[in-house]
């Protein structure tokens, strides 16, 4: 049975968002690890895939009709790109933003304040000990600390944006060449750009939004960054507290 598209995310993620397709539209719904997918991408005209999960053959497009490969998320890492175009088929991502940068910013506030270990301290009946740690300790929140974020595209810029309002100082650093939208953000919240060992030397917290590709892979090894905090948002939301 052929598709205009196959999909493999369950039909509910998009209806929870109001986003179904038209009528006219045939798509078809498939669990990514069912038995037909690969005579089924033979067949369908284009093929939405999420972000997130095991890296796809090339050898499953070799052959067929797709005229389109959508990734519902930013990351393109599920897919061998070289491979995509020797083989003629477009790929899209969509760059989401706010979204990861309420991530980033919500992730850095519950672990410097360690609030996810106090939850679960107080559960236990330790809420006098661990009162008296979190006191000693004199935890910082937000405030006047320095954010380096890594990656200054769409994503990392609004992510520097969200850390600026919350009351941070932003240094950034970006592989990628210089863009115009890049330095008229940087400008708007007085971000300073740093090579990326000054960065790992001068930020509290970094935020890391580069594309998992092999000139990324690698690029920030634990040993050398000293953090007190690294938010990494790439193909999965990870999270390392380093302190």
């Amino acid at each position: 049975m052929s598709a205009d598209v196959l999909c493999l995310r369950p039909e509910a993620d998009f209806a929870r968002l109001g986003v179904l397709p038209p009528a006219s539209l045939t798509v078809t719904y498939l669990k990514p690890d069912d038995p037909s997918l690969t005579q089924r991408i033979k067949a369908a005209r284009a093929l939405v895939i999420p972000a997130v999960g095991p890296k796809l053959a090339a050898s499953l497009f070799e052959g067929s009709a797709l005229q389109l490969i959508q990734v519902t998320g930013a990351g393109l890492d599920r897919l061998d790109q070289a491979e995509m175009t020797r083989l003629g088929i477009p790929v899209a991502n969509v760059t989401g933003n706010d979204a990861v940068a309420e991530y980033a910013v919500t992730t850095a506030t519950l672990l410097l304040r360690r609030l996810a270990f106090a939850d679960a301290e107080i559960k236990r009946g330790n809420y006098v000990a661990f009162r008296a740690r979190m006191i000693a300790h004199n935890l910082s929140g937000l405030g006047g600390i320095t954010v380096g974020v890594v990656g200054f595209g769409v994503i990392g810029r609004a992510t520097a944006t969200a850390f600026r309002r919350a009351g941070c100082r932003i240094c950034y650093y970006d592989p990628a060449p210089p863009m115009p939208a890049a330095a008229a953000a940087a400008a708007a919240i007085e971000a300073e750009a740093l090579s990326l060992d000054q960065l790992l030397q001068t930020a509290d917290v970094v935020s890391l939004h580069v594309p998992l590709l092999p000139s990324t892979t690698g690029l920030i090894e634990e040993a050398e960054a000293g953090l007190h905090l690294l938010v990494v948002h790439r193909k999965e939301a990870t999270i390392d507290h380093l302190g």
